[in-house]
């Protein structure tokens, strides 16, 4: 048996399996848009910006209802990233201003707000970087419509659905 330690987010003491969580990593390619291409495309993020507030919505719910709204405050946080202007409207000004894909402008973006986040001298703030590549990562699956989106319908919470 292992101890792990960490920031703990709620009271109390917790034993069980642990539940490890690996990104796979796909490549991300620059590709260059033809000017009557770039609106298709801004749809195209803007599709996987709302598809991305939907599954987000529906995990909180989930997991109210399972396990309690105090322990659903973190997709609260991923919500409002979501619509954070420094992510969702840098991501269209960078596809419509160089005429790139969706999936550049988000690893751009990405990239810009990491070094925001890594110059907080807070290191709660510093650590909320992992949420940002959660919800980057999930805008990412939308726009690839990749059958590997994350399921956890496996997951045990202690009641049915």
């Amino acid at each position: 048996m292992s101890t792990l330690r960490g920031t703990a987010v709620s009271p109390g003491l917790a034993m069980g399996r642990a539940l490890v969580v690996e990104r796979d990593v796909d490549p991300v390619f620059r590709l260059s848009l033809t000017a009557g291409a770039v609106e298709g495309e801004l749809a195209r993020l803007e599709g996987a910006f709302e598809a991305s507030r939907q599954q987000l919505q529906a995990v909180k719910e989930r997991l109210s209802r399972e396990v309690g709204a105090p322990h659903a405050y973190i997709f609260d946080a991923h919500l409002l990233m979501l619509d954070d202007p420094l992510l969702r409207q840098r991501a269209a000004e960078i596809v419509r201003e160089e005429a790139v894909n969706a999936e550049w402008a988000l690893r751009t973006v990405a990239e810009e707000l990491h070094l925001l986040f890594d110059h907080f001298s807070d290191a709660y703030l510093r650590e909320r970087s992992s949420d940002l590549d959660d919800v980057i990562g999930r805008i990412q699956l939308n726009l690839r419509g990749s059958p590997r989106r994350r399921r956890w319908g496996g997951f045990p919470t202690g009641s049915s659905s």
